[in-house]
């Protein structure tokens, strides 16, 4: 909401709203969950920082530590092939 506002994200407009949609991925069994290390300037930071497009490839971004029925999970591109019959 803050980055809304600090932006003028709304164009002036005098009435407004927006309905944050905030999404998580579980990799708590490698990750210290409870450290709360994301901090308001590392979310704006991403928020600067975003971009429409592929995403990268590899072992990154959200929910990099998740596992998915014992698959590596989350977002980014998959080593495995799979075929459907």
């Amino acid at each position: 909401m803050k980055w809304y506002v600090n932006t003028d994200w709304y164009c002036g407009e005098d009435w407004w709203y927006t309905y944050p949609v905030v999404a998580e991925t579980y990799d708590g069994f490698l990750n210290d969950i409870y450290g709360f290390y994301v901090k308001e300037e590392n979310v704006l930071e991403a928020i600067e920082n975003s971009s429409s497009g592929k995403i990268a490839e590899g072992n990154v971004g959200g929910g990099t530590g998740m596992m998915c029925l014992g698959f590596k999970g989350g977002t980014g591109t998959s080593s495995r092939v799979i075929k459907i019959k």
